[in-house]
C-alpha cells in the first residue's frame, strides 16, 4: 500500500469521477462542507471499473427510487474510482470493493458497507448503521451469541476491524481463528487456508507485528516437524504457510531434514510436489505398511463425510471444491510415483480408485498428464483406452 499523502494535499483535487444520479460531482472537501451545512452525512461508493459487485450496485441498487430518495434526503453522495483516487482509499484503508463509506461531516467514519446489497438490504443496513447498529456492533453481537467459538464469525469481525484500522485487535482475532478455529469447526479448513491467510497478509503490509506473527506461525510448525512432534495438521499447516509466504520450495527442503516419522506425515502433504520433482522413491519409501491405495481411500472417505455435511449449501462452494481437490492432489502424486517406478498394476488400481471418487474428464486428463510426466507409456495407453 502506498504511503499516505498529507490530507490537505490528498483531497483537494479529488472528485467523484462519476456524476450519474444520485451521485454529485463534488470535491471531497466540498462534500464535507455541504454535509455540515445540510445536517447530512457523506456517503462514498468507493469502487473500481474491474469489480463485478460494483457494477451490480450501479445496475441494481443505485437506480432504485427508494434508494435515491434515501440518499437525497440524508446524504451527500459521491462515487469514487479507487484506481484514480488512491489517497482516499488508503486513508480509509479500503482494500475490498465495493465499499460504501458513511462519514460524518468532519470525515470521521460512521460505518462501511462492504459488497453488493440489493435495494431493500442496502436501505435496511444503512438505517441500522445510522441508528448505531453498525456492522462492527452486529459482528460483535454475533460472536458473543455464539459463545465466542464460531471461527467464521470471529474471522468476519477480524476483517471488519482490519478494514477500520483496529490492527492490534484484528491481529488477535486472526490468530485466535488460526490457532483455535479448527478445534471448534472442522469445516473451517478452507477459510483458514484462504480467507484468513489472505487477510493476515493484507494486514502485514501496513502493520509489522502481523508480519512477525505470520513468520512465527510458520517457524513454529517447522520446529514441531523437525522435532518429530508434529502431526498431519502441523504438516498441512507448514505446507500452506510456506506457499502463502512465497516459499513453496521450503517444504521440500524441510522434508529432507525430517526424522522418519515426520517424513511419512509430510510426504502425504507434498505428494504432488515430490512427484513433480520426480522423487518417486522418496515418496514411496515413506509408506511403511500402508499402500498408496490405502492412503488415498482414507483421504477420499474423510472428504466424502465432510462433503455430505456441506451438500446443498451454495455458500460453501469453495469448501466443496477444496474437499474434492485435496484427495485428488494426494492421489495423483502417489499415482505418478507408482507409474514412474514401473509399478503399473498398482498405478492402474489406484487410478481406478481415484476415478471412482471423481470420474470427470478433468481428473482423467490429470492422471494422463502424470503418467506422461512419469514416462510410462503403458499406463498412458490404459487411461486413454478407458476414456474411449
Amino acid at each position: 500500500m502506498k504511503p499516505l499523502l498529507p490530507v490537505a494535499l490528498s483531497f483537494c483535487a479529488i472528485t467523484s469521477g462519476f456524476a450519474d444520479a444520485p451521485f454529485l460531482d463534488l470535491k471531497f472537501d466540498d462534500a464535507l462542507k455541504k454535509a455540515a451545512q445540510e445536517n447530512k452525512i457523506v456517503l462514498i461508493d468507493v469502487c473500481t471499473t474491474w469489480c463485478p459487485p460494483c457494477r451490480e450496485l450501479e445496475r441494481v441498487t443505485w437506480p432504485d427510487a427508494d434508494v435515491q430518495k434515501l440518499l437525497n434526503e440524508k446524504t451527500v453522495p459521491l462515487m469514487i474510482n479507487a484506481d484514480n483516487n488512491e489517497q482516499l482509499a488508503d486513508k480509509y484503508n479500503v482494500v475490498t470493493y465495493p465499499c460504501v463509506l458513511l462519514l460524518k461531516p468532519d470525515g470521521t467514519e460512521i460505518d462501511r458497507l462492504i459488497g453488493f446489497r440489493p435495494p431493500k438490504d442496502f436501505i435496511s443496513d444503512f438505517n441500522l448503521s445510522m441508528s448505531g447498529r453498525t456492522t462492527e456492533v452486529l459482528a460483535r453481537e454475533a460472536v458473543a451469541k455464539a459463545g465466542g467459538k464460531d471461527p467464521e464469525l470471529r474471522l468476519n469481525l477480524a476483517d471488519l476491524l482490519r478494514q477500520k484500522g483496529s490492527n492490534a485487535e484484528a491481529l488477535d482475532e486472526f490468530l485466535w481463528c488460526y490457532n483455535h478455529g479448527l478445534e471448534n469447526d472442522p469445516n473451517f479448513a478452507w477459510d483458514r487456508k484462504s480467507w484468513l491467510l489472505n487477510s493476515l497478509e493484507i494486514l502485514s503490509e501496513t502493520y509489522p507485528p502481523a508480519q512477525k506473527a505470520r513468520a512465527s506461525l510458520r517457524d513454529d510448525k517447522e520446529k514441531a516437524m523437525l522435532a518429530g512432534t508434529g502431526d498431519r495438521q502441523t504438516a498441512d499447516d507448514l505446507v500452506s504457510l510456506n506457499e502463502d509466504q512465497g516459499h513453496p520450495q521450503k517444504s521440500l527442503d524441510i522434508f529432507d531434514q525430517l526424522p522418519d516419522k515426520s517424513r511419512a506425515i509430510m510426504a502425504i502433504e507434498i505428494a504432488d510436489k515430490l512427484a513433480e520433482a520426480k522423487r518417486y522413491k522418496d515418496l514411496l519409501d515413506t509408506l511403511g505398511n500402508s499402500t498408496p491405495e490405502d492412503i488415498f481411500t482414507k483421504e477420499a472417505d474423510q472428504s466424502k463425510l465432510q462433503l455430505t455435511a456441506l451438500a446443498g449449501n451454495p455458500e460453501k462452494k469453495d469448501e466443496v471444491k477444496y474437499l474434492t481437490e485435496r484427495p485428488l492432489s494426494i492421489g495423483a502424486g502417489f499415482f505418478e510415483a507408482l507409474a514412474g517406478s514401473d509399478k503399473d498394476v498398482a498405478a492402474i488400481n489406484l487410478a481406478r480408485k481415484i476415478l471412482e471418487f471423481s470420474n470427470a474428464d478433468q481428473t482423467r486428463n490429470q492422471l494422463i498428464k502424470c503418467a506422461v510426466h512419469a514416462g510410462n507409456a503403458d499406463v498412458v495407453d490404459f487411461l486413454k483406452d478407458q476414456s474411449n
